[in-house]
């Protein structure tokens, strides 16, 4: 289960704007527990679980608390991918699991746009958003070279801490919108 934490203001760190986080499918055809995409179970075979990430998966009208569920999940995974990186474990492996519970790939389009982005700004693939969080160089993904250097691992520093703090969230039945903004505290530095 995830834990319902109130999302309360931290010192300032960095800031990046928020995704937006939404889910656009009716609920009852949202799958129980989305497994690895198809796109990124041929780039890891031996995903596992990464803990405190669960699969959102909202029965009925998407509420405030499932976005800040989805929030708290998203937040946990990149800490959790951070971690399997810095103890030297497959964090590609671990990053595959999170992109398998917490995005659609294979399931539904994915309209993706990494904040970090320039050269190659959208990621329609389960192997482009790869990418885009362990590494072009951890994919041996030539395409994004020089571009992707692991925003999941931040270019190798890791992150220990990530926290979302809503401006507001806009829920309207099987559709959720949240703006706002997150705090990122690097692992490495505590920044």
């Amino acid at each position: 289960t995830l834990s319902r934490r109130p999302v309360a203001p931290a010192p300032q760190k960095r800031i990046s704007p928020a995704p937006m986080l939404f889910a656009m499918r009716p609920a009852s055809k949202l799958p129980q527990r989305v497994g690895i995409a198809r796109a990124v179970r041929v780039l890891s075979t031996s995903a596992r679980p990464v803990p405190g990430v669960v699969g959102v998966t909202p029965s009925g009208d998407i509420t405030s608390e499932d976005v800040v569920a989805a929030q708290t999940a998203w937040s946990n995974a990149i800490t959790g991918i951070s971690k399997v990186y810095q103890e030297g474990g497959d964090f590609v492996a671990a990053a595959g699991y999170c992109a398998g519970e917490l995005y659609g790939y294979g399931h539904s389009n994915v309209l993706f746009k990494p904040t970090r982005a320039t050269n190659n700004p959208f990621r329609p693939t389960g192997e482009d958003a790869m990418a885009y969080f362990v590494g072009a160089e951890a994919m041996k993904n030539d395409k994004f070279k020089g571009e992707d250097g692991g925003f999941a691992i931040n270019g190798g520093q890791g992150w220990s801490e990530v926290v979302f703090r809503n401006h507001q969230i806009d829920c309207n039945g099987n559709t959720a919108i949240a703006m706002g903004d997150y705090l990122f505290t690097n692992a490495t530095t505590g920044d």
